[in-house]
């Protein structure tokens, strides 16, 4: 600037200096004229000008009009000199107005620090590189360098002027105003002061206004702001293994019961704050996360923590335990306030997206889970051992090195430690029903109890969970219960039985949790030392019984020894006795069976015989008709009595004589199949002989039969005792000369002893 200053100057002079040359040789060349010259070297434009008055006032004006000339000029090149301002490449000029030449110009406001329509003051806008004449006096011009902030970097801006910031943001919204670097559109489109959202990035330089704006970089981030690190102004990179979560100073308030705020579109990655407010966005933690990779980040609007991709190891599946979705949960995992009330409240299994334990846990994998909303819950599902003993060479890491020997109060007082062994596994599909059996504790997080992956093999806080909510109690209580009842000697001896008691509730209990149970074992029994001297003195008890048992088996050897030689000095009689006896009972054997055989013969004769009688009364109903057979079964009857001889014969036989010869007539025409001959004449005589009317009901024909009985029944009653014979097996009466009984087939016995 200076040397544009000298150079303007120096070229000033020579145009005066000019000026005054040609002024003086104006004057020398009229003075000539007059001079002592020689008239023949006078022209005759030269004579004539002798003749002519010299004009001295006509040369003063000359004089004045080319001092004028140049003095007008010098002040034009001061004047343009004065308003002239040159910014340099690497400068921004700022203008302080002192006045206005507007008498009407209305102030500003106290409150402003910059001008807002041109009036005296700080102007908004800035001067770039070059240069640019203003009136002289009017503004004083500030040169700042121009504001560079190195590649990787950021820088933030602060706004010392502007409309004020709502209560309820902390930033002042983003304005496009070519990056903060035309102060006037800022001012015209409400931009507000104090902290931006709007960030500079790095890799190029800006012309700033650092009376409207205060842009922090690395190199002054101390003298404006100490909450922050020189390493928070660097471009942001999240790490290849790793996802940042985010949570913003700025935003709605989340609403009741939610802990994050939900996924906004459109603000590319929180890099553009003020669309994601204009989307709705809450402040505080966020559902979204970052990716691997550098962003230009606004550090007074997110805050990024890197956690490491959740990963699910072979061998194991991640229950997803999700904070925020559709629906309620019970209890926040925050306001938890003991273990036990985790382990009572119990969490709902729901579908992917939703809020609760999710049915379908990850596979195998790496997954970018926000774990601050959604907590992982690793489970491993290979088989699990647990020893309940007072091994000391168990490694600390191990989930049963709290898991001591069980010592039992049994019913006789005695006090027994046992070893038990219990062996499980956790399915695949079974693990959400796990976790939201358990419960998740307040800490749930992805890191197992050992975090050296490089361990062949892992311990998983979920397991240890399960054993101290679950597996332990469940264990003990069953043990100190189940042995109530049962004395030392024996819970030894039946040890087995309870063995399989413990392996089938165990099963049954954590089933109902999701965990398959493979066996339970019992191991060494550790008996007291009283329980010891039981056992000796029990042992020398059995150990004299089995002596006396011993006695009492070669006694009875002895005895049977004697036996033996008794029976041996008898044999021959022994043998011919047995003999005699097997012929007798051989004998007797044949004798039966030839009796059975006889009886048989007899029943089967018998059988036939009643077969055919049967046979012959059906021929005869069907023959002669049911009245007809009743009246023939009558006489039949009526034939067993003694009655007196109607025609000649012996004494006895006239009404058999007569019965006979009337049966022979009907069976003789029967056989013939002349049925006709026995419908009529011989029936009609046999009811003339006995009085029987043909025509009248069959009730009087009955009650006549009957009194005809009942007038012999004294003649009946010698008859059947002389003739009748009475059925040793049914008792039924026969008539005489009857082999076989009517009614059972059996053989008819003759014998005064059978006759009634």
């Amino acid at each position: 600037m200076k040397s544009l200053h000298r150079a303007f100057r120096s070229s000033a002079l020579a145009g005066l200096f000019m000026a005054i040359s040609m002024c003086s040789l104006g004057l020398w060349q009229s003075l000539r004229v007059y001079a002592n010259v020689p008239s023949s070297k006078i022209s005759p434009e030269e004579t004539n000008l002798e003749k002519q008055p010299f004009d001295y006032w006509k040369l003063g004006r000359q004089i004045v009009l080319v001092f004028g000339v140049i003095g007008t000029v010098w002040f034009a090149i001061v004047f343009f000199q004065k308003g002239c301002v040159v910014i340099g490449e690497d400068e921004v000029g700022i203008k302080y107005k002192k006045f206005s030449l507007n008498p009407f110009q209305p102030k500003s406001s106290r409150r402003q620090l910059i001008s807002r329509n041109k009036e005296p003051g700080y102007q908004p806008d800035t001067i770039d590189s070059g240069w640019t004449w203003l009136f002289p006096g009017m503004y004083t011009i500030y040169k700042e360098p121009v504001v560079e902030v190195p590649p990787g970097e950021i820088a933030l801006v602060f706004a010392h002027d502007g409309e004020d910031i709502p209560n309820e943001r902390i930033l002042a919204k983003y304005v496009k105003c070519n990056s903060f670097q035309d102060g006037d559109i800022f001012l015209q489109k409400g931009g507000e002061k104090g902290r931006q959202l709007g960030i500079l990035t790095g890799g190029t330089s800006y012309r700033i206004n650092t009376k409207l704006f205060t842009v922090i970089t690395r190199s002054n981030l101390a003298d404006h702001d100490s909450t922050l690190k020189p390493e928070d102004l660097l471009v942001y990179k999240i790490d290849s293994d790793k996802i940042g979560i985010v949570t913003t100073s700025d935003g709605a308030p989340l609403e009741t019961g939610e802990i994050a705020g939900p996924t906004i579109s459109g603000h590319d990655n929180f890099q553009s704050p003020q669309k994601f407010i204009d989307g709705g966005g809450n402040k505080g933690l966020q559902e979204d996360v970052l990716s691997s990779g550098p962003w230009n980040l606004n550090p007074w609007f997110v805050k990024v923590e890197q956690v490491p991709l959740t990963e699910i190891r072979e061998g194991t599946v991640g229950v997803v335990v999700s904070l925020i979705g559709e629906g309620k949960m019970g209890r926040s995992i925050e306001n938890s306030s003991s273990e036990l009330s985790l382990f009572t409240n119990r969490y709902d299994l729901v579908d992917r997206g939703k809020r609760g334990v999710w049915k379908e846990p990850l596979d195998v994998g790496s997954y970018p889970i926000n774990t601050k909303v959604r907590r992982i819950v690793l489970v491993p599902t290979h088989q699990i051992t647990l020893d309940w003993s007072n091994d000391e060479s168990k490694p600390d890491e191990n989930y049963d090195k709290s898991l001591g020997t069980l010592t039992l109060r049994l019913k006789d007082r005695i006090p027994v430690d046992i070893v038990v062994r219990q062996r499980f596994r956790v399915p695949k599909e079974n693990a959400p029903l796990m976790v939201s059996q358990i419960g998740s504790p307040g800490d749930i997080t992805t890191n197992s109890i050992i975090t050296d992956y490089s361990a062949t093999v892992q311990k998983y806080k979920s397991i240890r969970d399960l054993i101290v909510r679950v597996l332990e109690p469940t264990v003990r209580s069953y043990f100190y219960n189940a042995v109530q009842d049962c004395e030392a000697e024996d819970f030894y001896i039946h040890r087995s039985d309870q063995q399989k008691d413990a392996a089938q509730y165990l099963k049954g209990v954590l089933r109902e949790h999701g965990v398959e149970a493979i066996d339970t074992l019992i191991g060494e029994i550790d008996l007291p030392d009283v329980f010891d001297n039981l056992e000796i003195k029990r042992k020398l008890e059995e150990k004299k019984r089995n002596l006396i048992e011993q006695e009492i088996l070669t006694e009875d050897l002895k005895r049977k020894l004697a036996y033996l030689k008794a029976v041996t000095g008898k044999q021959e009689e022994l043998v011919n006795s047995q003999m005699s006896l097997e012929f007798a009972e051989r004998e007797a054997q044949v004798k039966l069976q030839k009796a059975l055989a006889d009886a048989k013969a007899m029943r089967e004769q018998g059988r036939a015989q009643a077969d055919v009688e049967l046979a012959l009364r059906q021929a005869i109903s069907d023959a002669l008709g049911q009245r007809a057979y009743i009246e023939i079964e009558k006489l039949k009857e009526i034939s067993k009595f003694k009655l007196p001889p109607i025609v000649g014969g012996n004494e006895g036989s006239g009404a058999g004589l007569l019965i006979d010869t009337l049966l022979a007539s009907v069976m003789e025409n029967l056989t013939s199949g002349n049925s006709e001959a026995i419908s009529g004449s011989i029936i009609e005589q046999v009811a003339a002989l006995f009085s029987i009317d043909l025509n009248e009901p069959e009730s009087k024909q009955l009650k006549s039969s009957s009194d005809i009985q009942v007038v012999n029944s004294e003649t009946t009653a010698s008859l059947s005792e002389d003739t009748s014979v009475v059925c040793n097996s049914c008792g039924t009466l026969n008539p005489p000369n009857h082999k076989f009984c009517f009614e059972c087939s059996s053989p008819l016995v003759y014998s005064s002893d059978s006759k009634k």
